[in-house]
């Protein structure tokens, strides 16, 4: 039963006790019958800290039998109930940071003001292991390449995670400046720089060599053997000038670009 409700309870039970004293004219026997007064009255309870200071937004329930009402403090920490009836009371107070508090106090006529002081909650914290996990010379090296702007292209492990690709291959589709061919099912990148005059011939398509953790792989790797989930990262060069000192070992075509891959930390 909330305040309102008790308060109706309370003024239909006064009534009824006025037309009982004015059928009986016996007042005093009437009044003096029951153990718990029907008149309504106020509860003022402030809640402080241990340092005499106000907690707002307290919970705060006070309960008499089956009636109880509830509600929080305000701003001075002031908790206000009304139309309660005589008697003793149990008052259970909640607030996140303080320990929850619980006491009991007498409701009589009247205003009825009370002050509890709820003590500060001590704060603990699990265990917490902290493991240092180091990355490896090459991927640093990677790393700040990528943060210097040097490669042509990146493919990141957050573009991979976004996309989430079957192959690796379909990371490279969107990258311009390189075709992937699809050679029976062998998948590699070629420089779309158009054809490479070498020794009198005509080469149309010009493979791009991959490197692998800084292992040069043979020509004509399918990139779809690596599996995407397991690269940290893809740097690439369209040609020979433009590779950094790190990779000037892989020069191994004055024409063709450069893939890096390289793989995540084990």
């Amino acid at each position: 039963m909330d305040i309102r409700s008790a308060t109706l309870l309370h003024r239909s039970q006064q009534i009824l006790l006025t037309l009982l004293v004015c059928a009986t004219g016996r007042a005093g026997s009437i009044i003096a019958q029951p153990v718990i007064s029907l008149a309504p009255n106020a509860l003022r309870l402030v809640v402080v800290n241990d340092h005499d200071r106000p907690v707002p937004m307290a919970e705060v329930v006070v309960a008499l039998g089956s009636l109880h009402a509830q509600g929080r403090t305000d701003s001075t920490g002031v908790f206000r109930a009304e139309g309660l009836l005589m008697g003793d009371w149990h008052a259970t107070v909640r607030r996140i940071g303080y320990n929850e508090s619980a006491f009991d106090f007498h409701i009589a006529p009247g205003e009825n003001a009370f002050t509890l002081t709820v003590d500060a909650s001590a704060e603990t914290l699990d265990d917490v292991s902290v493991v240092e996990k180091r990355t490896s010379v090459r991927l640093a090296e990677y790393e700040k390449r990528k943060a210097r702007g040097e490669p042509s292209a990146v493919i990141t492990r957050e573009q991979i995670a976004r996309r989430n690709p079957v192959t690796l291959s379909q990371m490279f589709r969107t990258l311009p400046g390189l075709q992937i061919v699809d050679d029976y099912g062998l998948k590699y990148p070629v420089a779309a720089r158009g054809s490479v005059p070498k020794s009198g011939v005509t080469i149309v398509a010009c493979p791009m060599r991959i490197v692998v953790d800084g292992i040069m792989r043979p020509p004509l790797t399918n990139l779809d053997d690596i599996v995407p989930s397991d690269v940290h990262g893809v740097e690439v060069y369209y040609g020979p000038a433009s590779l950094p000192m790190q990779l000037a070992t892989f020069r191994v075509d004055k024409w063709c670009g450069l893939v890096a891959i390289w793989t995540k930390d084990r």
